[in-house]
């Protein structure tokens, strides 16, 4: 005799219970749906019914879909960054490479944009500067007063220079030709200079510059040689000798002759000024 294990029904023998919970056990057996009798719903009348949107439930995600997406943007920024690390170092490469160019650079910035401290940043060391700037102020000056009469000098010039020679819209370009290390007896008579602001000559390039002005109505190029002075602790800094100074005037002696007279009567008015930055001896 047998017994229904979820409702305790005697059975005859070869009977199924036709209680709720052993229908439902025998479907999973099966693999059939119950049917209406067992208190369910047919496949049919399940299939007119809809689901509604809002409740429509996304599938997950499978686990190694979303682990791919990580690596993917995982290895974008990777990359990212080592481009940005690649650019940084060319670049800090070619800043170090080139620094004694700088203050060549920086000279030409200061005349096309009337900038005069870029100029005497390119000249003197720092120290000497500040020196330059307790001396204006002990004289009741600001700095920025100076460098801006200075600002109005480069350009005061450069208007006499455009009416008497070049025409208008004057730029001056500053190109690197030749570079050559300093000799030993160079480098002496540099240490030597620099002791005039107590600066320290470590190492310097002489460098043939070729210096182009261009107008609406003339061009001239000169070439002439200065240094590119490395200071101690500091930074790179030109130098023009004697030789240099007097070889750049007689080349330019032709302009000299066309402004001379402008030119004297400006820089009489800016006597101050320009004695602001003269060397001290």
């Amino acid at each position: 005799m047998a017994f229904c294990k979820y409702c305790g029904r005697k059975l005859e023998e070869g009977e199924s219970c036709s209680c709720e919970e052993a229908v439902k056990a025998a479907a999973v057996t099966t693999g059939e749906t119950p049917d209406a009798k067992a208190g369910t719903r047919s496949a049919s009348e399940a299939e007119k019914k809809e689901t509604p949107a809002s409740e429509v439930i996304a599938p997950p995600v499978p686990v190694q879909t979303m682990n791919n997406k990580i690596l993917r943007r995982g290895l974008i920024l990777m990359g990212v960054m080592a481009l940005c690390l690649v650019l940084f170092v060319t670049v800090l490469g070619n800043i170090v490479a080139s620094s004694y160019k700088l203050p060549v650079r920086n000279v030409e910035r200061g005349l096309n944009k009337d900038r005069a401290e870029l100029i005497i940043n390119s000249f003197y060391p720092r120290d000497y500067i500040g020196e330059l700037r307790d001396d204006a102020e002990d004289m009741g000056d600001e700095w920025s007063d100076v460098t801006d009469d200075m600002d109005s000098l480069i350009s005061e010039v450069k208007e006499v220079c455009e009416d008497n020679y070049f025409g208008d819209d004057i730029r001056v370009s500053a190109k690197i030709v030749k570079k050559k290390s300093a000799t030993a007896r160079d480098l002496r008579m540099l240490k030597k200079e620099f002791e005039k602001y107590d600066a320290v000559a470590k190492k310097a390039y002489r460098l043939k510059i070729c210096l182009t002005v261009k107008g609406g109505d003339q061009k001239k190029q000169i070439h002439f040689y200065i240094y590119s002075v490395k200071i101690k602790g500091g930074k790179w800094l030109l130098y023009a000798d004697d030789k240099t100074k007097g070889a750049f005037l007689t080349k330019t002696e032709d302009v000299y002759k066309e402004i001379e007279n402008e030119l004297d009567s400006i820089l009489s008015d800016y006597s101050d000024q320009l004695g602001a930055v003269i060397p001290k001896e």
